[in-house]
Formats: C-alpha cells, sequence, structure tokens
C-alpha cells in the first residue's frame, strides 16, 4: 500500500513538472521572439532590435540569442546576486528544449528557457529568464494541491475498504503458520519420546540435555541462526538409536568390542534418518558428531579441538552431565558437585575447557531449575526455547 502511494506520489510530481513545463512554453510563445527569429534569421540587425524591443515590453531580465556558436544578442536586466550567481551556471546552448523553475530566496519565482531552431543550414539558440507571473505559479500549486488531495483521499477509501478483508487474511495466515509449527514441534517431540521409550529410558532426558544446551549457546552467544539446529540436534542426538538391536542397546553388562562397534552405528543411522527431512538439516552438528572427543579419540570420525563443531562441543558435555546424574536401571543418580568434577577432570581429553567455564556458571542454578519440572512443564519449555529460533 505505501509503495501504491509512492507511485502515486511520483506520478503526481511528474505531472507537475511537465504541466509546469508546458505552461512555460506556452509563455514563451505569447512573446513571439521564436517568430522573429524565424522569420530574420539571415538580419541580425532586425533580431537585435526587434528583440530588445519585446524584451523591454515584456520585462524579459535576461536573454541570450546565438547564431551556431556565435552570440549576437545579449540582454540584461538582473537585479539579483543570487540570480546572477544561478544563471552563469547554465548551460546556454542547449540541443534540446529544457525549462527550469528558478526559485530565490526573495519569493521571487523566474522560468528559465533554452531552445534550439533549425533556420536553412543554421542553429539558433535562444535562452530566455522571465519573472513568473505569480498568478500562474498559485494556479499550478493549486492544480498539484488538488490531485494531492484526491490521491490522499482515494487511498484512504482504499485503505479502510480494504484493510478488514487484509487482516482476516493474516490472521488466517498467523493461524495456519502457528498450526504447522506446532506440527513440527510435535513431530520433534514425538521423535524424541520415540528414542526414549527404544532404550527404555524417558523422553525428559532429552528436554534436559535441549535446557543445558541453550543455556549455554545464550551464555555464549552463539549465532541466532545456528540455535535451533543446537536445540533440534539435542533432542533428538540419539535418534539413530532406533536402528540398533535390543540386544545390544538394552544390554546392562558392558558391551563387547563387536557390540560396541555396532553401537556406534547409531550415529550413521540418525544422519540417514534425517538426511531428507529439511527442516531437521540443522540438527546434523550435533546428531554426527556429539560423540567426538577433542583430544581426538571419539567417534565415528575421530575429530579433534576445534574441527568438532561448536554445538556438538556444547553438548558432549550436558549430555554426560545428565547421564552422571540421572538414575538408571544399572546406576544411581550422583550428585551435582561431583558430576561436575568428573566433567572438569576430562577437560582437554573429552570436553572443551572454554566450554567447561561457562557451563560453570550455569550447572546448578541450571539443575535446580529444570530437574523440578515435570514433563508437560519440559514440554513447553523446550517450544518457548525452540519457536523463536525455528524457521518455517
Amino acid at each position: 500500500m505505501f509503495i501504491v502511494f509512492l507511485l502515486w506520489g511520483g506520478i503526481v510530481l511528474y505531472y507537475n513538472k511537465y504541466n509546469m513545463s508546458r505552461k512555460i512554453e506556452q509563455e514563451v510563445k505569447k512573446l513571439e521572439i521564436l517568430d522573429t527569429l524565424i522569420e530574420n534569421n539571415t538580419n541580425s540587425s532586425v533580431i537585435k532590435k526587434d528583440i530588445k524591443t519585446k524584451a523591454n515590453i515584456f520585462g524579459i531580465k535576461f536573454l541570450q540569442v546565438f547564431i551556431d556558436d556565435e552570440l549576437i544578442l545579449e540582454n540584461r536586466n538582473l537585479y539579483s546576486k543570487k540570480l546572477e550567481e544561478r544563471i552563469s551556471k547554465l548551460d546556454k546552448i542547449s540541443e534540446d528544449i529544457c525549462t527550469e523553475i528558478i526559485d530565490i530566496d526573495d519569493g521571487d519565482i523566474y522560468f528559465y528557457y533554452q531552445s534550439r531552431i533549425n533556420v536553412g543550414n543554421k542553429n539558433i539558440y535562444v535562452n530566455i529568464l522571465q519573472k513568473y507571473d505569480i498568478e500562474i505559479v498559485q494556479l499550478i500549486k493549486n492544480e498539484l494541491y488538488f490531485l494531492l488531495f484526491i490521491i490522499f483521499s482515494n487511498m484512504i477509501i482504499l485503505i479502510f475498504a480494504i484493510f478488514p478483508l487484509i487482516y482476516n487474511q493474516y490472521k488466517k495466515v498467523i493461524s495456519s503458520n502457528n498450526n504447522l509449527l506446532l506440527s513440527y514441534f510435535n513431530t520433534i517431540t514425538s521423535l524424541g519420546t520415540a528414542i526414549s521409550k527404544r532404550d527404555g529410558d524417558t523422553s525428559e532426558h532429552n528436554y534436559r540435555v535441549t535446557y543445558y544446551s541453550y543455556k549455554i549457546a545464550k551464555k555464549i552467544n552463539i549465532e541466532k541462526e545456528r540455535m535451533g539446529g543446537l536445540l533440534i540436534g539435542s533432542f533428538l542426538h540419539d535418534i539413530g538409536e532406533i536402528a540398533i538391536q535390543d540386544n545390544i542397546l538394552l544390554k546392562k553388562d558392558k558391551l563387547t568390542k563387536d557390540e560396541f562397534e555396532i553401537m556406534k552405528t547409531h550415529v550413521f543411522h540418525g544422519m540417514d534418518i534425517i538426511k531428507d527431512i529439511e527442516w531437521l538439516n540443522e540438527a546434523n552438528s550435533i546428531i554426527k558428531f556429539h560423540h567426538e572427543k577433542i583430544d581426538g579419540t571419539g567417534y565415528p570420525f575421530g575429530l579433534k579441538d576445534k574441527n568438532i563443531p561448536l554445538e556438538a562441543r556444547v553438548f558432549a558435555i550436558v549430555d554426560v552431565f545428565d547421564a552422571l546424574t540421572s538414575k538408571r536401571p544399572y546406576k544411581e543418580a550422583i550428585n551435582i558437585y561431583d558430576s561436575f568434577e568428573i566433567i572438569k577432570n576430562d577437560i582437554g581429553t573429552h570436553f572443551d575447557k572454554e566450554i567447561v567455564k561457562v557451563f560453570e556458571e550455569i550447572y546448578e542454578d541450571s539443575f535446580l531449575y529444570i530437574t523440578q519440572k515435570n514433563e508437560k512443564e519440559l514440554k513447553e519449555i523446550f517450544y518457548k526455547q525452540l519457536k523463536p529460533y525455528f524457521f518455517i
């Protein structure tokens, strides 16, 4: 709507300029100077006498006549230094008709007219400066104001006529967008819940590690564009475990070397599961790399230090921390302070030193806050975190 208004405004201004130029040409024709030049092009003495007479009669302030490049007549009747300076800057020989309005600070308005006349084999150039009749100026201004009023009135009527329609469509789009967004979020949480049920854990683990990851990411000012992927990846980090056999995934005893090799393949299964789901691709940095270690002894690629994506380095810490502080069928929960000491002992081997420092600042408050929430509350927190960064 604003663009349409600007377009109409531009058209009006163009029309006003055109209208002004047309009226200037009409005023020049009334002076009959061009007729004199055409009729007497070979007799410069007649031209000079006749044109000077008309210049005095019509109160022309400045007049120049060139035949080809030769100045044959100049008549100046200027009383304003500013006007004199303005005229001196104008091109005196114009190949086309040129009109310009000159508005001087004292309130007077002048028109400057340049034109070329072809007579025989000669080019006659004329430059005329004359004070504009105030009545003509006011008439043109009134036309402009009237046109602007008509356009503005029509725009107001149009806005009030179509605004309810636009607003209703806007509400439908917002509602549809919210429903689609909710559908995406529900898909993510359903996938996370399926993973948890598959290995006998609860989905609360996924919510907690996502919350810890979010708190660290906010603290280190991770780019907004990467936050959505960090949150989704944290929640779906072990999605590939769906493809691991029960006898390995649910085994309570320590896995054999061969079984562990099979277990490690859950990373590739996770990558394969999300590869064709475009809106889950941002989660790949965690799903693919969250088992890598700073010293390069992790899997599946053996990446070291900063070669491991930042999201994965963040998540590796919170995943181990939540596992340590949670009760599992095969172990009791470890208190948060001892758990954090275990994390610190693995700085430089498993974990990034700088990220552990950041986690040290927030782990206690975060743990006390998130462990008090039931699954419904955790889900609401997750949705609230995810919404600003989840782009459709």
